[in-house]
């Protein structure tokens, strides 16, 4: 049985199977918003057309949204809890299931059974059961996800077949096992303290031999955060665009402004930007380590993740909190994706045995 493994986070969902691995905003697009006409009449710019068979309206999801230069038209799923009581979070995961099942030709022609396993926020993970409650519940049964034009046809049989855990323990895993499963144990054994810098959130945690502690410390200052102050300091307005200028953008290369795709509106904010992140780490991010872990000495190792983590200077973080904070930071590999890569990983782990 194939295994699909989905981190739907509030500012980027990662998805991943054993035959493809994406990273997409969590925002998508009314096909009905896309202008008509023109030589470019409705072109998808490798993204990808959405519908659900409930729905007669399409949708227009992929890692190229940016294309279409229509930041305000864009359908967010972002929120601090109850995420997939509404539509607009239930397409999303509809979507994510959709696109992972587009790589398996056979779905078209039958349900395909598969076991599905997904993180969500730890504060919902130990403090709402009923949002996990309603994740399982949305998952089991059969889906039919019209992707492109092609039908495909999911089915997660029940209950068993579901595997949710706190979004940051995916990182821990995918740390401490290779891709064949085995244990790194100079890593699993140590204690290890997680600082997720997510869309929405920042949290930390303690794991210690691969158990995580049932309170984790969890603030609403994560990406969204910066971008806000951002905003304020270059008085630009179209949010989206200034995302997707974090991500593409570098203090090498710069960070260059181009909302419309034209000339016109180009601006070079590199200067408020290094600016604004060094403010951001100093107020947010080093205040929000010493404050999980007040003694440094209490973790051998500070794993940071999350799509924001490398936003983060290691040295701004010495200069405002000092160096034996960050002798302990680690920056987890292509840390947007550990947690969804640590996600299969313990799929695999816990449905072999």
């Amino acid at each position: 049985m194939n295994i699909f493994a989905i981190d739907l986070g509030n500012k980027q969902a990662k998805l991943k199977s054993e035959r493809g691995e994406y990273v997409y905003p969590s925002s998508y697009l009314s096909f009905e918003d896309i202008p008509k006409g023109g030589i470019i009449d409705r072109k998808l710019h490798g993204n990808h057309l959405f519908q659900l068979s409930s729905e007669d309206e399409a949708y227009v999801w992929g890692d190229n949204l940016q294309a279409y230069r229509m930041s305000d038209n864009m359908i967010q799923t972002l929120g601090y809890g109850n995420r997939f009581d509404g539509k607009i979070g239930k397409r999303l995961f509809e979507f994510a299931l959709g696109r992972l099942a587009a790589d398996f030709p056979e779905a078209k022609e039958k349900p395909m059974d598969i076991r599905l396993v997904m993180g969500v926020p730890a504060d919902e993970f130990y403090e709402d059961s009923e949002q996990v409650n309603t994740l399982r519940k949305m998952a089991v049964g059969k889906h039919i996800v019209r992707v492109d034009g092609a039908d495909y046809m999911i089915n997660v049989p029940d209950v068993s077949c579901t595997l949710i855990m706190p979004q940051y323990m995916g990182s821990v895993l995918h740390t401490a096992f290779d891709e064949k499963g085995n244990e790194d144990t100079e890593i699993s054994k140590r204690t290890i303290g997680v600082v997720d810098i997510g869309g929405g959130t920042i949290l930390a945690n303690i794991v210690t031999n691969l158990e995580q502690s049932s309170a984790p410390q969890c603030v609403n200052e994560g990406v969204r955060t910066l971008l806000k102050q951002l905003v304020a300091k270059s008085h630009v307005t179209k949010e989206y665009a200034l995302e997707m200028m974090l991500k593409t953008g570098n203090s090498t290369d710069g960070y260059i402004y181009n909302p419309n795709g034209g000339q016109r509106d180009i601006q070079d904010l590199t200067d408020v930007v290094e600016g604004v992140k060094e403010a951001y780490v100093r107020r947010h991010v080093a205040k929000f380590i010493k404050d999980s872990f007040p003694s440094p000495n209490e973790v051998d190792v500070i794993l940071l993740t999350g799509g924001g983590a490398n936003l983060v200077s290691f040295e701004t973080i010495a200069d405002e909190i000092g160096m034996n904070y960050a002798e302990k930071l680690e920056l987890v590999e292509q840390s947007e994706r550990a947690n969804v890569r640590g996600y299969k990983k313990a799929a695999n782990l816990v449905w072999s045995e």
